[in-house]
């Protein structure tokens, strides 16, 4: 006799029992991620402010003439301070955003009004390519000087009377 080809061919019962198996297996993998919590932990980093104030005094930017990149470090300098004092986000934010958001938080409007008003200033700097003199430019670190010293009071005595009323 001749020997007899058998051609191997697996029942297409045992092809789905497998697919089913591995879209269980998948699913399963997909559902194990899923339930695995993730652990998110932020940190803050408190920043001395006035620190950095001082020390864009001392770069020597306003005696250099480079007034964009003084206005862009003033700006950075009070938007993070807001940040920070505040919980108001001002680094990604329009000067008007901002001034919606302080209104929120309660702050001052005097207060409010200085931010506003430094901001749109720094604006012209930045963007407009208006050059204020030297003499401006120290004025308005000042002006920002005191308008962070200002609402960093006001904050410490709400503190100050919150740690009161919780004692």
């Amino acid at each position: 006799k001749e020997p007899v080809s058998i051609d191997a061919v697996i029942p297409v019962w045992v092809w789905g029992l497998l697919v089913a198996l591995a879209l269980i297996l998948i699913g399963f993998i997909y559902w194990r991620r899923g339930r695995k919590e993730v652990e998110t932990v932020t940190e803050t980093v408190v920043i001395d402010w006035f620190e950095e104030f001082r020390k864009l005094s001392k770069a020597g930017l306003i005696e250099r003439g480079e007034f964009d990149a003084y206005y862009t470090r003033l700006s950075e300098v009070l938007r993070r301070f807001l940040e920070q004092r505040t919980g108001v986000e001002a680094m990604e934010r329009a000067t008007h955003e901002i001034r919606l958001d302080l209104t929120n938080v309660e702050m001052d409007e005097q207060h409010i009004l200085d931010v506003e008003g430094f901001l749109n200033e720094a604006d012209l700097v930045k963007f407009a390519r208006f050059e204020p003199d030297a003499a401006r430019s120290v004025q308005d670190g000042d002006r920002v000087l005191r308008l962070m010293t200002a609402i960093n009071d006001v904050y410490r005595e709400r503190e100050r009377r919150a740690a009161v009323e919780a004692a």
